[in-house]
């Protein structure tokens, strides 16, 4: 069931983004089934009596799949193959780095380039804490979650930094850390 919720936010959201592409992509296969019943009248000849004499011919039910198998291999496969032959590694390297970052923005339509590793929204991951100086019963606990992002991520979703300073391609290991409290 929240699968399906997410996919009918998805989908509202999607709607209320482009509202003319939605609109099309329902109204088209409306207007192409009565095309197709229009030009099917009721009164033009049929084979047979009342028109049951037709059946399925093996030949043609085997040429088809032949044919979508041939399509599926021809441009599934090809594509895959392509892309095994390139080093996935030096790749993911420098999509992550800095010089990935100024390519991706660099596009156009592109006004930001953030990553994390979580789903926005979503929480992050669990760390539990002790309070120096308090006794380890009650509230001397406490818990919060953490999420690893880059430093276009809070710009990508507008998210204002209230005051401290965002981050930076400085930040990393090594670096002094660096929080930022949601």
């Amino acid at each position: 069931m929240g699968s399906f919720l997410q996919d009918l936010k998805h989908s509202i959201r999607m709607f209320l983004q482009a509202p003319a592409f939605t609109i099309t992509a329902v109204l088209a296969p409306v207007i192409g089934f009565a095309g197709i019943l229009s030009l099917n009248p009721g009164n033009i000849p049929r084979v047979g009596l009342q028109g049951n004499a037709v059946s399925m011919d093996y030949r043609v039910v085997l040429f088809t799949l032949g044919l979508s198998l041939a399509t599926g291999i021809l441009f599934g496969l090809f594509p895959a193959l392509q892309a095994s032959r390139t080093d996935l590694s030096s790749t993911i390297k420098e999509s992550t780095g800095r010089g990935g970052t100024e390519r991706r923005t660099s596009l156009p339509g592109v006004e930001n380039d953030g990553a994390t590793r979580g789903v926005p929204l979503e929480g992050g991951y669990g760390l539990l804490f002790i309070i120096v100086g308090r006794p380890l019963e009650g509230a001397s606990t406490g818990g919060g979650t953490y999420m690893i992002a880059s430093p276009g991520y809070f710009d990508v979703f507008k998210i204002p930094l209230l005051r401290g300073r965002g981050f930076t391609d400085q930040d990393g290991i090594g670096a002094p850390p660096v929080a930022r409290p949601a």
